[in-house]
């Protein structure tokens, strides 16, 4: 039985992953110089990825216009080409002109990475034939994928009577790599909105772009000077106080590294220099603040090994949200010999671990205080209890005031309605 087990067992994993191809990648004696114009020396020797099918398995037609998509890299990037046949490229969608934009919706490609070759993280950028990328990150398999993610990738593309031609430059420096051995799991696929087509390069069936278990094996990426590898990256809250990021660092070579740690908001970054001993791990954390004046900047966290940045993240504060969001809801149902709670949700960051006093009073219509008291403030993301008894039904005033240690009281109000319960509870 035991036999038979392992046997079923063995079937299933290969079952899983016999349509997984794998390819080899070789480094390039010379970087290509992006011009969307093919004929750069390291594309005669570059690993060949064609053979795209229909997305969700169906044949293609019989006429259907070539793909064929190429791979090489040097010390500091990975670079792609695309050569689209493309017997109505005057049809061609190109409406995304902005980083970031829809350009899935246009003709183009999109390329994933998945680096450490864990089958977790990964990377997508999406290009239309302007050269125009929507780039984003997902950490892991539970997490969402970050657009506001920058990772520093060029294109350019050439628009040809019945065909185009792409190139792509996407620097190591900012892809989570994981040690510099490491075989990658990709896929590429080939938006074709002139006629409704999805393509995909993977041999596995698969019915979207993001099935991470079927990405195809990417061997032979071999950066240079990215023996220390950054993961299990964490920005921060991006809330009003004291943001906590953090990062585990790894050095994979045989002698320690000097690395140096720069963070924070656009012109008010920390550093901080570790020495990482040959094959240690350590996990960093360091505090930054955020201010609501700090809307529209952009935070960076960038490690730097012998002068080269291994590690690089950035994330665009669009707004700060205020400290105060409200409450829950503004009427509550009164109780007989029970206190009322009210839920106040905090907007704070609490990477240092700091207190705050929340002062509460309630004022009824006449003006006059009918209720106050005070609250113990973790300051992170919290909700705040308030309890009082033997109210009576009617609109009150709740004014509140939060003070921190060393910063300048914030304030709140919010109309409150009671109600009696009409079930008598």
């Amino acid at each position: 039985m035991k036999r038979l087990a392992c046997l079923l067992a063995l079937l299933g994993a290969f079952s899983l992953h016999a349509d997984i191809a794998t390819y080899h990648v070789a480094r390039a004696t010379a970087s290509p110089k992006l011009d969307g114009i093919l004929d750069d020396a390291c594309w005669r020797t570059a690993c060949v990825v064609d053979g795209f099918a229909l997305l969700g398995g169906a044949d293609l037609p019989a006429d259907q216009p070539s793909s064929r998509a190429l791979l090489t890299f040097d010390d500091d990037a990975i670079y792609l080409a695309f050569d689209f046949a493309e017997p109505l490229a005057d049809r061609i969608k190109a409406a995304a002109t902005e980083a970031d934009g829809k350009t899935w919706m246009d003709d183009g490609v999109e390329i994933f990475f998945n680096p450490s070759g864990d089958r977790q993280r990964y990377v997508q950028l999406a290009i239309n034939t302007l050269g125009v990328i929507l780039d984003g990150i997902k950490e892991g398999p539970d997490g969402k994928m970050d657009f506001s993610w920058n990772v520093g990738a060029k294109a350019v593309a050439k628009v040809g009577k019945d065909a185009y031609q792409m190139e792509v430059r996407v620097p190591f420096a900012r892809l989570p790599l994981d040690g510099p051995t490491k075989d990658w799991t990709f896929h590429l696929a080939r938006n074709r909105r002139v006629t409704s087509q999805h393509l995909t390069s993977l041999k596995s069936m698969v019915s979207g772009f993001h099935e991470l278990a079927k990405f195809d094996v990417l061997k032979g990426v071999r950066p240079v000077g990215y023996n220390v590898s950054v993961r299990d990256i964490e920005l921060g809250q991006f809330l009003r106080g004291a943001n906590r990021a953090g990062a585990q660092l790894r050095n994979w070579g045989k002698s320690p590294k000097q690395i140096q740690i720069r963070y924070g908001m656009a012109g008010q970054e920390k550093q901080q220099k570790l020495a990482l001993k040959a094959g240690a791990t350590i996990d960093w954390t360091g505090l930054w603040p955020l201010n609501e004046k700090d809307a529209g900047k952009e935070f960076s966290f960038t490690v730097t090994v012998a002068g080269r940045i291994v590690q690089r993240r950035t994330h665009a504060v669009e707004i700060v949200p205020p400290v105060f969001s409200g409450l829950e809801r503004t009427a509550f149902y009164l109780r007989d010999h029970e206190p009322l709670c009210l839920w106040l949700p905090l907007n704070l960051a609490g990477g240092d671990g700091r207190d705050g006093v929340l002062h509460w009073a309630a004022v009824d219509a006449k003006g006059k205080t009918v209720g106050a008291g005070q609250t113990l403030v973790r300051t992170e993301p919290a909700l705040i209890r308030l309890y009082w008894n033997r109210w009576l039904p009617g609109s009150y005033l709740l004014r509140c005031r939060l003070r921190l240690a060393g910063e300048a009281p914030i304030t709140f109000e919010s109309n409150l309605r009671l109600v009696r319960n009409p079930w008598g509870e």
